[in-house]
């Protein structure tokens, strides 16, 4: 099992250094997506929901749906220092780079799989975010990005503790609220539950700026708990149909926020500074690498999962393969990243050599 450090000494990002826990958030979020991923395509949301393994599923289900708001959560702990500046500005420059690379591949894949795609549809659909097809990450961070500074205008003019809960708390009244409201029927306002970006963002400040540390077992027990009780409530407002997406199991549901919250938490008591040097060097390629593995995946995914399908006509039969397909699809993402990252990092030198005043290494 493991361990858990309940009396380290609380770590903040402005201390200087990296911070393996921080990492290690980023790493796992990336095979969190994954895990996400293997329902997506391995015929999951197409199987009548019943028996136990289906209940076993949703749960896995809903308890992977951190992985995007664990990304956002760190948005929210690592930038909030983050200010109004033109510096600050061409930190998209690394955002947009991978993305463009990364979309290369992709349409390199489809190409190479006999897809007919000339110039004017690759350039539809770079720009359209779909190149790449799990790119609709980068469409949404984009956006996020761009607010960071003012978002920080918000949260330092509050100042105190009580103006930062109302915050979060309106942020939740405008996203997570209505989803609970609105359950049977149409009660409350639900046209802003889109924002959830800037709700975990707002959570990621909190915890960076109070750095709560409540004890392990309970952050453990609450976390088994709101995944159990969210798949159980899909269960069985599935159950006898296919997989309901309700809001109630999107990122804005109340179990997915409190899941992310706990989790979070969780992951920051991790005594990893005592692993391995190996370990933490997977660690930090991991976190390294991320963006590039959620965004290559896809190569990965439309290669694998036939192959499973294929191989294992029965639904059901396939959910021991999640421990051998979702670290195959890892790794393979990850080495692919590298390469993408070597060629970022040549592009970005080329770019500070032309260019020396961006900075941009």
């Amino acid at each position: 099992m493991m361990k858990i450090a309940p009396e380290a000494p609380a770590r903040t990002p402005e201390r200087g250094g990296k911070d393996l826990n921080l990492d290690l958030m980023r790493a796992l979020a990336a095979f969190l997506v994954l895990s996400v991923h293997f329902f997506l395509n391995n015929g999951f949301y197409a199987q009548e929901v019943l028996g136990r393994r289906m209940l076993l599923m949703t749960m896995m289900r809903m308890g992977f749906m951190t992985c995007v708001p664990l990304f956002l959560v760190l948005s929210g702990y690592l930038c909030l220092k983050k200010s109004l500046s033109g510096r600050y500005y061409l930190g998209v420059v690394r955002i947009v780079l991978t993305y463009a690379l990364c979309s290369v591949v992709c349409l390199g894949v489809r190409l190479w799989r006999g897809e007919a795609i000339g110039l004017t549809d690759a350039a539809r659909m770079f720009l359209g975010y779909s190149a790449a097809p799990y790119a609709w990450y980068i469409e949404m961070y984009l956006g996020l990005f761009l607010l960071i500074p003012f978002l920080n205008l918000i949260w330092r003019g509050l100042s105190t503790r009580r103006g930062h809960l109302a915050l979060i708390a309106t942020m939740l009244a405008l996203t997570t609220v209505p989803v609970v409201i609105n359950f049977r029927y149409s009660i409350a306002p639900d046209w802003w539950m889109g924002i959830y970006p800037l709700l975990y963002y707002f959570l990621g400040a909190y915890f960076a700026t109070y750095q709560p540390r409540p004890r392990w077992y309970w952050l453990m027990l609450g976390l088994a708990a709101a995944v159990v009780l969210g798949g159980t409530m899909m269960y069985v407002l599935s159950l006898g149909g296919v997989f309901q997406w309700l809001p109630l199991s999107d990122w804005y549901g109340p179990t997915t926020v409190l899941s992310t919250c706990l989790l979070f938490l969780l992951v920051r008591q991790i005594p990893v500074e005592r692993w391995p040097r190996w370990a933490q060097w997977l660690v930090r390629k991991g976190s390294e690498l991320s963006l590039g593995i959620y965004l290559l995946s896809w190569c990965f995914d439309s290669w694998l999962y036939p192959i499973l399908t294929e191989r294992v006509p029965n639904m059901l039969d396939r959910l021991p393969f999640y421990i051998l397909i979702v670290p195959a699809v890892y790794l393979c993402s990850a080495l692919a990243s590298q390469g993408v990252e070597w060629m970022r990092r040549g592009i970005t030198l080329g770019l500070d050599r032309i260019f020396p005043r961006l900075g941009l290494k």
